[in-house]
This record gives C-alpha cells, structure tokens and sequence, in this order.
C-alpha cells in the first residue's frame, strides 16, 4: 500500500507550526518532515542534544493539527563527504538521534540529504568519500530496522543521472528516494529515471521544467501520465510525499497545487 505524505517544505520558509498547519488545511494526514540541520524544520543537532524539549513541542503540534509523520527528510549538520573524526562523530550522534526520532513516531523512512558538493576537491575523491559514509549509514540503518534512502539533489555530491548510476553501482544495496524535478531542471527526459524505480522507496513529486525546480502544478514538463503509470506498472509500494517548496523570491502560494497533485496522485494509484 502506498502512503502518501506531504512535506512539511509547503512552509519552509516559516516555523513549523505554520507548516502543519497548512498542510491540515489541505487535508493531508501525514507529513514528511524536514529534519535538515542547515534548513527546517527539526534540527537532528537539537534531537540529540534537546531531546525532551525537542519532542514535547513536536508532540505538542502534531497533536494540534491531528498530523502523524510518514516519513523524514533527513541531513546533518556535516557535509556526507567530510570524513574527519569530528565529522563522523558528529554525523554518528545525529543519526542514533534521527533514529530515535523515527522509533518514538513509529515510521521507517528517511531520506539521505545529500548537502552540498565539496568545492575544495575533485569530484572522485569527494564521491570516494561519501561512499564510505553511506556505507557505513546503510550498517546503522540496517541494525536499527530502519529504511534510509539517498536522493540525488541539484548542488550536491551526487546530483545527475550518471552520478546517481555510480553511487548505485558502487552501493547495490543502496534505496534511492526519487524525486525527477532535479532531473528535469537539468533538461533530462523523466523517462531517463526509469531504471530507478526498482530502487526506490520513497519519492518527493512536484512539476518542474528545464532550469526551473519548481513550477506550479500543469506549468512544467513533468510528465505525470508516464511517471504514475510507471510506478503502477511497477507495483510501487512505497511512499509518496508531495514537496512542493515555499521559496523566499517565490511570491506564489503552492498550497493549490499541492492539493491538485495529490488528488491526481490518489486517481492514478487508486488511494
């Protein structure tokens, strides 16, 4: 059964009482929530050093606007590719934390944000290095029960198609979290993406078109007919998150086209 979420980015701009309350507004249950330490909207730093505080308030407003979380969008406080022991440490603490977060909501999904790319160094060694930590987050995950899948992300360490295939083939075992927009502001077809889906646990959906992250809903060239058709042929039994992002130099208002995507997603897949 596919679950479908929507991230709590429909308010990334504003708290998180603001987001949770936006996305109940639009009738959604569930959330994929932003657990990103350089952005919104639970910093995992705060999970393992405010853990009580951290929750109580979490509690508090998923209780407020009757939300449960599905799922997380997960990144640290250190770049995947910095191996220095504080770093690690660092990333280890975050991640046990993360892990804590996801047990106490009872949800098993996390998305590896990937950061940023490492400007001081070729790409190989930076790729060779963010091997390694995946591969050491795959053991944490796997002792844990947990699911954590990589998104290859526009302005990260593995952003295109090609460097998505070379994390794959370096890393069978690894799950992918798909979202095609990065792909299609590159200007690649979302047919291209198709061998992914095998692979994938967890998808973040919008509309989007060559040099545009985002695009109201019907504006872009995100092929929704093929792309849904797809992960049904597919029998996709993942999740779904709606990730519709509120930009600071983005005066739209994202909230109808959130709705719009998901009542389509619900008619494609039969929710």
């Amino acid at each position: 059964m596919i679950t479908l979420l929507c991230s709590t980015s429909l308010r990334s701009a504003e708290n998180l009482d603001s987001a949770l309350q936006a996305i109940a507004a639009c009738g959604f249950t569930t959330i994929d929530l932003l657990t990103i330490g350089q952005w919104f909207h639970i910093n995992p730093r705060d999970l393992h050093e405010h853990w009580d505080q951290t929750i109580a308030e979490l509690d508090r407003l998923l209780d407020k606007h009757q939300l449960s979380i599905g799922a997380t969008n997960n990144g640290t406080t250190v770049q995947l590719h910095d191996r220095s022991a504080e770093a690690c440490r660092i990333r280890h603490e975050e991640w046990a934390a993360t892990a804590r977060l996801m047990k106490y909501y009872d949800f098993t999904t996390a998305t590896i944000q990937p950061l940023q790319k490492d400007q001081g160094r070729s790409w190989s060694d930076a790729f060779a290095d963010c091997v390694k930590t995946l591969q050491e987050q795959l053991i944490f995950a796997e002792k844990q029960n947990l699911s954590f899948a990589l998104e290859a992300h526009t302005n990260g360490p593995i952003e295109t198609i090609d460097e998505a295939r070379q994390i794959c083939d370096a890393i069978p075992e690894l799950s992918l979290t798909l979202d095609p927009t990065h792909f299609i502001m590159q200007g690649k077809d979302i047919r291209e993406t198709e061998w992914m889906i095998p692979k994938t646990t967890h998808i973040h959906l919008r509309d989007a078109a060559p040099g545009k992250l985002q695009t109201p809903f019907g504006a872009g060239t995100l092929d929704f007919d093929w792309f849904l058709n797809t992960l049904k042929d597919a029998d996709f039994k993942g999740s779904i998150s709606v990730e519709y992002l509120q930009l600071p130099n983005d005066p739209h208002d994202y909230t109808d086209d959130a709705m719009r995507l998901r009542d389509l997603i619900r008619d494609r897949l039969m929710l």
